[in-house]
């Protein structure tokens, strides 16, 4: 079992899987890269997949995929959107979810981005490349992860962190990449 104690106010972990340990101490980092201005939120996430952690034998994670499975489950709707390739109109809403509370806004290039005529127009691809390049323009670089064959996470961090974040999930061995790499 995987056990959490306060220590200086944050969580102390006990887990006999040193991989887990090492992936844990990354994950508050990860939770700080994708709530660009939102410390808060970022902590309450830790505390969230520490609590997960917690909640589980250590057994139960034998690689990152799936670490970061929970932490999908934790960030999904607030921090990140979960998305299949085919839905576009899930996307958009879902980035739109996730630039809410930031006060930023991607220009997809249409009055209303969810249109349902422009949106049967645009392949899901084409949407990313949108979102990616109206991101970048404020300041921001949009992630995806790919899931599995139909499923993908998208996230985004401040473009100054693009480096840190590259290498953050190169040494977790994830197949995490700029979303403008995808295609």
């Amino acid at each position: 079992m995987i056990e959490c104690q306060p220590f200086n106010g944050q969580a102390k972990i006990s887990m006999h899987l040193p991989h887990i340990e090492s992936w844990a101490e990354q994950a508050h980092t990860l939770f700080e890269l994708i709530n660009p201005g939102f410390p808060d939120r970022a902590d309450e996430q830790y505390q969230a997949f520490l609590d997960e952690l917690a909640a589980h034998d250590d057994d139960e994670f034998a690689s990152t995929v799936d670490l970061m499975n929970v932490v999908k489950d934790i960030i999904d709707g607030e921090s990140a959107c979960q998305l299949n390739w085919r839905a576009g109109p899930e996307f958009v809403e879902g980035m739109l979810r996730v630039l809410e509370g930031m006060g930023e806004e991607i220009d997809w290039g249409v009055d209303d981005p969810l249109d349902d005529d422009w949106l049967k127009a645009m392949t899901v691809p084409e949407l990313v490349l949108r979102a990616a390049d109206g991101l970048q323009d404020a300041g921001y670089t949009l992630w995806c992860w790919q899931i599995d064959q139909e499923h993908f996470l998208a996230w985004l961090t401040q473009s100054v962190s693009e480096s840190e974040m590259a290498s953050l999930v190169d040494s977790l061995g994830l197949g995490v990449c700029v979303a403008t790499d995808l295609f």
